[in-house]
């Protein structure tokens, strides 16, 4: 759910220039206010560049989720 959410622009903002990217931030539990991984996430409806967490790439959706799932693992 979240690969889908974030791979597509943000309600109300156009594809391309200018559209803000999600920001992705994992929190480890009992860590505190530290973030442990944080990726931008620039979605344009069928793919997503994504970097941060030694990622820098273009990514469909079934390989986004395959990157949150192993964020989250």
């Amino acid at each position: 759910m979240l690969a889908e959410h974030v791979s597509s622009p943000p309600s109300g903002v156009p594809a391309g220039p200018g559209q803000p990217p999600y920001v992705v931030t994992l929190y480890p539990a009992g860590g505190g206010l530290q973030p442990a991984t944080e990726l931008s996430v620039l979605g344009g409806g069928t793919t997503a560049r994504v970097t941060g967490a030694s990622i820098d790439g273009e990514y469909d959706k079934p390989a986004l989720q395959q990157i949150l799932l192993g964020l989250l693992a």
